[in-house]
Formats: structure tokens, C-alpha cells, sequence
């Protein structure tokens, strides 16, 4: 049985973002009414690519391979809605500024390598010069988080593959698959930039409406459910 893990993904956010977009408006006085509809627009948008993922994915279902099923993570794990941030996150009142070009580049020379264990090691670099901002930079958090599980999961299925003798050609999907994460890097930082007004008054958008992608420690088994 094959399953479309990557168009559920994105219906659930959908469905979520589309409901709490009349609860930050009411928190916002409609301020951030722009952000989430242009959210939900981009999610609407990638569908197109969900769609082309999902189908090039049931060759591998087919053959016990899971490919879909761990790269990307369960809408339902984000937090409740809340009005605002933990108290044990900071809010800051001007956002910091990164060389995120820079950044980017690092990933995209990573990606020309086609070493996936080297676009791993510079997407947690990045990650790391993240942390002490948690409340904020969180779609373009989420895309380079993205990107460091498919590397980790192309590992893991390749492994998998050879270990079962199966001659799939996996590579092809997960590199076209982190290529157009690449591309939109810079406009999620973009949007990030954005959305600051709104989370410097201490609203957490997006904070609570994306889910964290945590970096595997074991590139040998499948993870956990």
C-alpha cells in the first residue's frame, strides 16, 4: 500500500494554518492577516511538487522501502494554540541579522559535492548559530531542518536498499527534492524578516505552527513512530 506522506503533510498544515489565521487576526487586530494568507498560499503553491514527490515514492513503498514516511513530520505534534510564547523563550525587540547568504551558499556548495554527510554537517552549523533565537527565523529554521532529514533519511534507505539488494535509484528523487528546498531558502528568511513585527509583541507566529525536525543520532535504523 502507498501512501502520499507528503500531500497529507501539507493538507494538515493547510487545515491548521487556515483555522488559526482568525485567531491571530483577533490577537493582531489583522495585522498578521497578510502573513498567513501568503503562508497558506506557499503551501498551497508546493502541493505541486508534493504531488510529483508522492508518486515518484511507490516504487520504493512498494518494495518495503519507506521513503516519505519519516521525512516529514506530523502536523499534529506542533503545540496548542497559544497566545503567547513559553515564558522561557526570548522575545527579541530587534532581530538579529545574519549573513544568510553566506549560509546558503555553504548549503548549495555542500549540494554540488552531492555529499550528503557534508550538507548535513553545514545545515547543523547553521542550526547551532540559531539556537539562541528559538522565538524567531523559524521557516527558514524548518527548511534547513528539512533538508539535514532528507539527507539523513536518503542514508538510511540507501542502507537499507543495499542490505536488501534492491537496485531502486533513490538518489535522483532526494537531490531534486533538496534542490528546490535550496531555492526557496532565501525567501523563507525573507518571510521570516516579516513576520518579525508580529512576534516582537510577543505573538508566536509561526513559532507554534511549525513542527521541529530533530536531527536523527542513528543513520542505521528507521526512526522511532
Amino acid at each position: 500500500m502507498t501512501k502520499n506522506y507528503f500531500t497529507i503533510h501539507l493538507d494538515d498544515a493547510i487545515v491548521i494554518n487556515t483555522q488559526r489565521k482568525i485567531q491571530y487576526a483577533a490577537l493582531t487586530k489583522g495585522k498578521s492577516l497578510r502573513y498567513s494568507r501568503k503562508l497558506i498560499f506557499l503551501e498551497r503553491l508546493t502541493k505541486v511538487v508534493a504531488w510529483y514527490y508522492d508518486r515518484q515514492t511507490y516504487p520504493f513503498q512498494k518494495m518495503g522501502i519507506p521513503v516519505g514516511k519519516f521525512e516529514f513530520v506530523n502536523m499534529h505534534e506542533i503545540p496548542a494554540f497559544s497566545a503567547t510564547y513559553p515564558t522561557d523563550i526570548e522575545v527579541f525587540d530587534k532581530l538579529p541579522e545574519f549573513d544568510y547568504q553566506a549560509q546558503i551558499q555553504s548549503l548549495k556548495s555542500s549540494f554540488q559535492t552531492k555529499s550528503y554527510p557534508k550538507l548535513i554537517k553545514h545545515g547543523q552549523i547553521i542550526l547551532h548559530a540559531l539556537n539562541p533565537y528559538a522565538a524567531h527565523f523559524i521557516l527558514y529554521r524548518h527548511l534547513i531542518e528539512s533538508i539535514i532529514r532528507f539527507c539523513q533519511m536518503s542514508l538510511i534507505h540507501q542502507t537499507k536498499m543495499k542490505d536488501e539488494h534492491l537496485k531502486l535509484r533513490l538518489f535522483k528523487l532526494n537531490h531534486w527534492l533538496i534542490r528546490m528546498h535550496l531555492l526557496v531558502l532565501k525567501r523563507s528568511y525573507q518571510f521570516d524578516q516579516e513576520v518579525f513585527e508580529i512576534q516582537t509583541k510577543g505573538i508566536p507566529f509561526l513559532y507554534q505552527d511549525i513542527p521541529s525536525i530533530h536531527v536523527l543520532d542513528s543513520l542505521e535504523v528507521y526512526p522511532e513512530q
